[in-house]
This record gives structure tokens, sequence and C-alpha cells, in this order.
């Protein structure tokens, strides 16, 4: 008897066939592989332990295992994801106002210097600056070289008499 798993708001549904006793008993004592990125991905688009050890082929407690500890048990990601830049801008104000001049003061070099370095990147992204530096004379002799190739192979560029 065909059935589906999945749900109906994780875009991902697949096709089974509903296994007897004896074989779903296999899987269960089958040596265990669980890919824990795709028991993560499914799990992330709504899947429950059943359906992700169906399609992975192993035991409900095997992915329960294997995701112990890495995936929030039955918490809705969603409101996070939506809410994510709010949420961190949220928990960075608490930190950053939780630190001390004597926190400060008593960090090492390399800490104060990561620490700068961390928050310059972020400023200046937050500000839709470059967090990188980039040769731009290296760029610009980067297209000219694609240019002169495509030129070479028969293509002329717009504006340029076409």
């Amino acid at each position: 008897m065909d059935k589906q798993i999945g749900t109906e708001n994780s875009g991902l549904a697949i096709d089974i066939i509903e296994e007897d006793e004896e074989t779903l008993d296999l899987i269960d004592r089958a040596p265990k592989y669980t890919d824990v990125n795709k028991a993560i991905e499914l799990r992330a688009k709504g899947l429950t332990y059943k359906d992700i050890a169906i399609y992975l082929g192993v035991s409900k407690q095997a992915v329960h295992q294997r995701l112990k500890g890495i995936m929030p048990e039955d918490v809705d990601l969603q409101p996070y994801k939506n809410h994510r830049a709010d949420i961190l801008a949220a928990k960075q104000a608490e930190l950053l106002k939780s630190l001390t001049p004597k926190d400060i003061k008593d960090s090492s070099p390399y800490q104060k210097v990561g620490m700068f370095g961390i928050l310059y990147d972020k400023e200046r992204l937050e500000r839709g600056e470059s967090t990188q530096n980039v040769a731009i004379a290296a760029v610009y002799q980067d297209i000219d070289m694609i240019r002169t190739e495509l030129e070479r192979r028969g293509w002329t560029a717009p504006g340029n008499g076409v």
C-alpha cells in the first residue's frame, strides 16, 4: 500500500511503500548510518523523526540520537527566521551592555584586536559598506582580460559599433 510522508508545509512529499513488520525489523537491525545533513534539512522542512527515519531507511531512534543536541525538538523555527535580525540585534545590545570597562581591560590583546575587528566589520556591514579589501585595479584587469578573450572569440561589446 502506497502512502506519502512529509507535511503540507514542508515542500517535500515522498512516496513510499508501507513495509511489513519483517522489513521494518531488518531496517532497525541494519548497520546505521544516519545522514545528519539530510536529517537536519528534512527536520527544518517540518518532517517528523518518523518520516525522516523512513526516508533515510533507519530507525526513528537513530534519527533522534543523531539530531540530539543539534536540532531543537518540537520548536517552530519560523518565527526566529522571520525576526532573526531583530533578535540578534537585541542580544548584541544585551551583550554589549553587560561588558564592563574591567572586562575590556582584563581581555588579552588578542581578544581586544578580535573584538575590534568583528565590531568594525559589523558596523561597516550595517552601513552598507564593504567588509573586504578589494583591489579594484585587479578587478578592472580581470574584466579587460575577459573582454579581450570574448572579442577574440568574435563577441562585440554593446555600444562598440554593433
